[in-house]
């Protein structure tokens, strides 16, 4: 019995020295054991992070109520007007952010034909769906801008998911 409570007394003080609760450090562990990657939770509330680091690389997730903007994020890729984002990953030359917008999806369509075009991107693919999913592409160099829309549960409302992706970085 001894021996458990000194067990346990030890893990307390590892614990706190890492300054993670136990329930972070028991989802990192499920987390590492599902993922097959070193898993490490940072922040909390807004700003909470997930990072998964794997043979291919490491992954950021940001799982807050707002997660933070990639800072590896293209400045000249065109985000489209939203309050919050409610999805941010990156992982090396890739990145992807999701949020909801109150535009249409033809109002979309055409601010980001118009603006994307002007920044030297070239449209690769269009599909618009009405009520449905739709899909916009662009290209520039060797880099891939794809912008997924899908319409909201809440009237008015659409979301989107657009990812960026480059060739890795030698």
């Amino acid at each position: 019995m001894r021996v458990i409570v000194s067990l346990l007394l030890v893990s307390a003080i590892i614990l706190a020295g890492c300054g993670k609760k136990s329930e972070d450090l028991a989802t990192e562990k499920t987390l590492e054991a599902a993922l097959g990657g070193d898993v490490d939770i940072q922040g909390s509330g807004a700003d909470a992070t997930l990072s998964v680091m794997t043979d291919d690389g490491e992954m950021v997730y940001g799982i807050g109520d707002s997660p933070p903007f990639p800072s590896n994020y293209p400045s000249d890729v065109v985000v489209l007007q939203h309050s919050q984002l409610d999805t941010a990953v990156s992982m090396g030359e890739t990145v992807a952010i999701g949020y909801r917008t109150k535009q249409s999806t033809v109002e979309a369509f055409d601010r980001l034909k118009s603006e994307m075009s002007g920044k030297g991107w070239k449209e690769t693919f269009s599909e618009q769906n009405r009520g449905g999913q739709s899909i916009l592409m662009f290209q520039k160099d060797a880099r891939t801008m794809q912008y997924q829309f899908d319409p909201g549960e809440e009237e008015g409302v659409l979301m989107v998911m657009q990812a960026h992706s480059a060739p890795e970085k030698e």
